[in-house]
């Protein structure tokens, strides 16, 4: 597996792709919690 790698470039461009993939997921998961849990902080317009 180690000797598949041949280029310096294949390693970073796994872990730029690795932390793209976490960091879309995480955003995904956070926009699809916000939207389907109902809003329960108050506004911050209703408070003032």
């Amino acid at each position: 597996m180690a000797s598949r790698v041949s280029s310096g470039l294949s390693a970073p461009l796994r872990w730029g792709l690795c932390l793209l993939a976490g960091v879309a997921g995480g955003l995904a998961v956070g926009f699809v919690v916000g939207l389907a849990r109902p809003r329960t902080w108050p506004d911050p317009a209703a408070l003032g």
